[in-house]
């Protein structure tokens, strides 16, 4: 396990926790996941990566998304003379 983050000293550092070992048999010391943390999530079995393949799939079609109505806008914009 590596040392915990220690922001007033300048280090930076990670710690690796098992959160479904903490939520079956209790944390040995209390930590706060604040705004700003990275949190990786491994996914196991078929749905963990079905989960995974879908997410990014959705955030590709939400990019083409964007992509569609931006061309759309400025599309439109041209055509009216702005």
């Amino acid at each position: 396990m590596l040392p915990p983050i220690d922001i007033e000293s300048g280090w930076r550092a990670a710690r690796a926790r098992d959160l479904k070992d903490q939520l079956a048999h209790g944390a040995r010391e209390p930590f706060v996941v604040r705004s700003g943390d990275v949190v990786f999530v491994t996914g196991r079995g078929a749905w963990g990566n079905t989960w995974i393949e879908l997410t990014q799939f959705l955030s590709i079609s939400r990019d083409l998304a964007n992509i569609v109505v931006v061309a759309d806008y400025l599309s439109r914009k041209n055509k009216n003379g702005n």
